[in-house]
């Protein structure tokens, strides 16, 4: 069966089939009725259809919104758990018959072909440029057979770099060579390539390359180390094929830090040929753009990386000062305001109340604004500077905003979810963790929806989601150790799925941890309250206060019918709006 559903009205039969047409031409397998009109009779074969796609796609009409097969087909969609994209051909209310399965699912025009080739792109269900509308009704295609398929992506990793250097000083080099080549080799459509949490483990620990391959589902592996001494630097780059253990390429590059991003590009096109891959023009010219060109204020924004990856207070204090003294070298960095604005948003949230952090948020996104206009990330950060003022409606405008820009931008929709979960409309919530959760698998993305789904009184998905999780999370903290956020959600998550007895004891190893920031000492909170411990409840809401944690909205939160334990409470916020008043 095919991996796309489109379901609409029979009023809609010319727009459906010339997307539908546009789909297969590029190698998608559509799964369309053609023969569809309001009488006819809802066939097995439609129901199978539905079983068997990854994703339904509808056409958003007066037509559609009010045909009962349409709401059929969208239930079964959701219920199922299937990728929903809506699809608007004219600007239209949703009935109550779809309010509930498409809350909070961004929807996109019929004519704007990027968002829609974004959204499944994610789900690896097209890969090729759209055809602009004024070609679509020209397009005719010459296969023989409709769901032929491109060829498959080529899966590859890029695993951290060694630094050689004589003091191993440097890994914010090495692991920002590493970074830089996942983002460019991101942008060769024919690449599919591991994402930065997926091979961060390998930084510690090298099994041979067919293990990991094998471990990553890739079949080539770029490997790497940096030198640097003063200015002077060698990186040498080599390309694996795990499937024969060959090695394809290996090079490497002498110069100053001056020339790294000209050793990035030449890499990453290097591989490429390597792979026999054919760059197209906007491919190379990806692959060529600099995100600064003042080379010393790229090493700082790399090193101001390192300490914000901590998520502490102290990183995120040194990340600030690095960030910004990046953008006395360089006014125009663009990558260096974006991310001061979000560890001063982040920052005020989680350790601070001082409202001079949202203001040098604010000041950055403007700048960043002032070169290259309103962007999803721009607006997903401005959306939770409006959210942390408490400026509800205005957040919710700028968020979708954002997403309406990038429908990929998973940020967005995770901050919508925790928008609405925080004003108790819980299925928009739930709807947006979803739509977070349908772009991209993460731990966090997981236990969003997850902490959604436990407020409310679907306890069959909440356990299905949960057992779904759990493979995924353990996969990622085996990778990862040292992600007490993830592990955290785990031990929620197998609270969740009904294994009681392994989540208390990761909840108990998790607290023994030394360092564990106060962001996680509140989770276990929430955790031990679950299991009726009060006094670890108590001790661990005490213990998320005096390690930092100054989220006071989390705390409002935590309502209980024991007058005892809400006396605590009360205490407990009540000290915590003093301690943000005097750090104020």
């Amino acid at each position: 069966m095919a991996d796309i559903f489109i379901s609409y009205s029979s009023h809609d039969r010319d727009k459906a089939l010339s997307l539908a047409e546009e789909l297969r031409g590029f190698g998608t397998s559509v799964w369309i009725d053609q023969a569809i009109d309001g009488a006819m009779q809802w066939s097995s074969e439609i129901a199978q259809a539905l079983d068997e796609c990854k994703a339904l796609v509808l056409l958003v009409s007066k037509s559609s919104l009010t045909s009962k097969n349409c709401v059929k087909e969208v239930t079964i969609a959701a219920e199922s758990d299937k990728f929903i994209l809506p699809i608007d051909l004219e600007d239209i209310k949703l009935p109550k018959e779809f309010k509930y399965h498409l809350a909070g699912i961004q929807r996109v025009a019929y004519s704007n072909r990027e968002a829609i080739q974004r959204a499944l792109q994610n789900l690896n269900l097209v890969g090729r440029t759209f055809l602009s509308d004024s070609k679509v009704s020209n397009f005719k295609t010459t296969r023989t057979d409709r769901n032929v398929s491109l060829p498959d992506p080529i899966r590859i990793a890029v695993l951290p770099f060694d630094d050689l250097s004589q003091k191993k000083d440097n890994a914010w080099f090495a692991d920002g060579m590493m970074d830089e080549l996942i983002g460019t080799l991101s942008q060769v459509e024919r690449l599919r390539v591991a994402s930065r949490s997926e091979v961060i483990y390998y930084k510690k620990h090298r099994p041979k390359a067919k293990k990991i391959a094998d471990d990553l589902k890739v079949r080539y592996l770029v490997e790497g180390s940096v030198r640097k001494a003063g200015e002077k630097i060698r990186i040498t780059v080599s390309l694996t094929d795990s499937a024969f253990s060959e090695q394809l390429w290996m090079k490497s590059y002498d110069g100053t830090f001056d020339d790294v991003f000209n050793f990035q590009e030449t890499v990453s096109k290097q591989i490429a040929e390597a792979l026999e891959l054919k760059l197209t023009p906007k491919e190379k010219k990806a692959i060529a753009d600099q995100p600064t060109e003042n080379t010393e204020a790229y090493e700082l924004y790399l090193k101001g990386l390192e300490f914000h990856r901590l998520l502490t207070r102290d990183g995120y204090e040194k990340a600030l000062k690095l960030y910004e003294a990046a953008l006395a070298l360089d006014p125009k960095y663009v990558d260096a305001y974006i991310a001061v604005a979000n560890v001063a948003a982040t920052f005020y949230r989680e350790c601070s109340r001082d409202l001079t952090l949202l203001e040098r948020a604010e000041q950055n996104l403007k700048k960043a604004e002032g070169i290259t206009g309103e962007t999803a990330r721009t607006l997903w950060i401005r959306g939770e500077i409006e959210w942390q003022k408490g400026n509800t409606g205005e957040a919710e405008k700028i968020l979708l905003r954002s997403a309406e820009l990038d429908p990929s931008h998973h940020q967005t929709f995770n901050m919508l979810g925790n928008l609405y979960y925080e004003s108790r409309k819980m299925e928009q919530a739930i709807a947006n963790f979803e739509s977070a959760l349908n772009l991209i698998e993460t731990c966090q993305n997981y236990s969003n929806l997850i902490t959604a789904l436990s407020v409310t009184s679907d306890s069959k998905k909440l356990r299905k989601i949960s057992k779904k999780s759990i493979p995924i999370m353990e996969k990622h903290i085996r990778l990862n150790p040292d992600d007490f956020a993830a592990k955290v959600g785990y031990a929620e998550a197998l609270y969740w799925a009904g294994q009681k007895v392994d989540s208390l004891r990761e909840a108990d190893q998790l607290a023994a941890s030394p360092d564990i920031s106060g962001f996680i000492h509140f989770h276990l909170a929430t955790l031990y309250e679950r299991f009726g411990d009060q006094k670890l409840y108590i001790q661990s809401l005490k213990k998320s206060i005096n390690t930092g944690f100054r989220e006071i909205e989390a705390f409002k939160t935590e309502i209980h019918s024991d007058p005892n334990t809400q006396a605590q409470i009360d205490e407990l916020i009540s000290y915590l709006e003093k301690l943000i008043e005097n750090e104020k």
